[in-house]
């Protein structure tokens, strides 16, 4: 049987502070099948599209939901199902990036 999940949360937070000190863009996910590190290498087109996404979704979003934007960077925190991901792109509120922690929920 694998790890619960509040386990699993304390180990992805001393990965993040290890693979803060290596060169190179690094994720630290808990999926489906539990932990998972990695180095993340993407291409030029994949960047180039997540920012297109990203621009046509801040126009939308300032005005249909004022306060939220689309963010690139954080991770996502689902607890009740055990996942935390870092999505290409989510729509959150712009407030949470101020938040202290490794995820956002």
């Amino acid at each position: 049987m694998g790890m619960d999940y509040a386990r699993m949360r304390v180990i992805a937070e001393q990965l993040w502070a290890y693979v803060e000190q290596l060169e190179g863009a690094w994720s630290v996910e808990i999926g489906p099948s539990g932990l998972v590190l990695a180095m993340t290498c993407r291409p030029l087109r994949r960047e180039s599209t997540r920012r297109l996404v990203r621009e046509q979704l801040d126009q939308q979003v300032a005005v249909t939901h004022p306060g939220y934007i689309c963010a690139t960077g954080p991770e996502i925190e689902h607890p009740a199902i055990g996942r935390m991901r870092l999505p290409d792109a989510v729509v959150i509120p712009e407030a949470v990036l101020d938040e202290e922690g490794l995820a956002t929920t």
